[in-house]
């Protein structure tokens, strides 16, 4: 048998089909991966911990915000079975996502003028821009939406690549300026071009005339159960995701935040590379089954098995030789941030496997017991960082919330195969046996290497 065809059986995909709008996805998503990767380590080394710190912290405030500037109706796009809603609800989601610009900057506008005005040091300039990366981040999650229902993804893909490369070269550019402030800029001008080639291929735009206005209050008002039950579970999961952070911002200092988020982002990327592209297209098959009453259990197993297999040796690896592999490729100044990739593996991996799979709660109308779920993380979380922050350092309370993230995601990953349909303890078994394997055998390893 050729490697090639061996290859093929260990990952296996659910069908033709969903395997040929994967590899589309991955390969448009593997080159937008592969750039901000391999630009890292100059990344790295132009900026400090403090500017990736402050970095982080106006994106990531800016990746909330984003999520309540469309009130999650994206997800109407691709569930609503009729197409010409499904483009009303994408317009309506747009339109929404402008107004909450303006609001937003406005508000902005006030806590900047009150706070310069009773502060000696004030706040920064760079705030002001927070509110248009919200926008055109919501806007571009809406047309990929879009696109996703349409199977369009070639361009899904192409978007991918020119937000990151737009990104990429410029904040090199900045660096090498001397210009730290140039980081977050750098996103925007580089999600503003991919706003724009979206918009070209989707052609979703609000309308411009009263009729359209009318229409807009209409379809905010018929599609209301995204915002009153889908948002609050997705601004929670996004809080709970982001609250290190802030809580690192409080008790620490803007290095603390660059050295957590350094790791973070880097191991985020094979997620994103990989977990959010085929949860794309799980999605899409998972509602067109539902739709069909069709069995969703095979798809979700494959998937699962899919991400697990893909993810369990690179994960491994990074368990034990994190420190070691960060301070060789960010340089010497980042090893701290390799203790905390350690830290934080287990927990992504299981997000790796499990992330595809929880777009089953929307899937299946499980939208209250979604932000149950999300309510009880968030907390979980936040205390786990504080008892870390206030009694112990940052290194525990970074600690404190790897446990408490992994535990949630094995619980959820599992959860989300039951609702499939699927068997799940022989699953959990075999999984669990295969990453203590692989693990102790890497750790054994490194005692005979270092």
């Amino acid at each position: 048998m050729k490697l090639s065809t061996r290859l093929w059986s260990y990952i296996h995909l659910p069908d033709k089909s969903f395997s040929k709008n994967f590899l589309t996805l991955l390969s448009g998503t593997s080159v937008a991966q592969a750039i901000p990767f391999f630009v890292g380590p100059l990344i790295s080394r132009l900026y400090t911990p403090a500017d990736i710190g402050f970095f982080v912290l106006l994106s990531s405030t800016a990746g909330i915000l984003s999520i309540l500037s469309t009130g999650t109706y994206e997800y109407g796009v691709l569930v609503e079975k009729n197409d010409e809603d499904a483009k009303k609800i994408g317009e309506t989601a747009i339109a929404l996502s402008f107004v909450f610009l303006l609001f937003s900057f406005l508000l902005l506008l006030t806590i900047f003028l009150i706070a310069n005005h009773n502060s000696p040091t004030g706040i920064s300039w760079l705030w002001f821009l927070v509110p248009f990366q919200a926008f055109l981040a919501g806007a571009s999650n809406i047309q990929n939406f879009y696109l996703n229902r349409k199977r369009q993804y070639t361009d899904i893909s192409g978007g991918k690549i020119i937000r990151a490369s737009g990104m990429s070269t410029l904040q090199v550019i900045s660096g090498f300026a001397k210009k730290a402030w140039g980081l977050f800029p750098s996103q925007i001008i580089g999600q503003l071009i991919t706003v724009f080639y979206l918009w070209r291929k989707s052609k979703l735009q609000p309308k411009k005339n009263n009729k359209g206005i009318e229409d807009t209050v209409k379809h905010l008002l018929k599609f209301k159960k995204y915002p009153l039950l889908t948002l609050p579970g997705a601004v929670i999961n996004e809080l709970s995701i982001q609250v290190p952070i802030y809580i690192l911002q409080f008790f620490f200092t803007a290095s603390a935040v660059g050295l957590y988020a350094l790791p973070h982002k880097f191991l985020n990327a094979p997620i994103m590379l990989i977990g959010a592209t085929i949860g794309q297209v799980f999605f899409q098959r998972s509602v067109e089954k539902k739709n069909q009453d069709e069995p969703i259990a095979d798809t979700a197993l494959s998937t699962y098995w899919f991400l697990f297999k893909l993810g369990l040796i690179p994960f491994s690896i990074i368990m034990v030789f994190g420190d070691s592999l960060f301070a060789w490729y960010f340089g010497e100044n980042w090893r701290m941030s390799g203790v905390y990739a350690q830290m934080l593996s287990p927990w992504l991996f299981f997000v790796l496997c499990g992330s595809p799979l929880s777009n089953l709660f929307i899937v299946l109308g499980k939208l209250r017991l979604s932000l149950k779920l999300n309510i009880g993380l968030l907390l979980l979380r936040i205390t786990a960082l504080l008892i870390g922050a206030i009694w112990f350092n940052q290194t525990v309370a970074i600690l404190l919330f790897a446990i408490a993230s992994v535990a949630y995601w094995v619980a959820i990953t599992y959860y989300s195969l039951h609702l499939s349909g699927a068997k799940i303890a022989t699953v959990a078994l075999n999984s669990l046996t295969l990453l203590f394997t692989a693990v102790l055998f890497l750790a054994l390893l490194r005692l005979l290497i270092l």
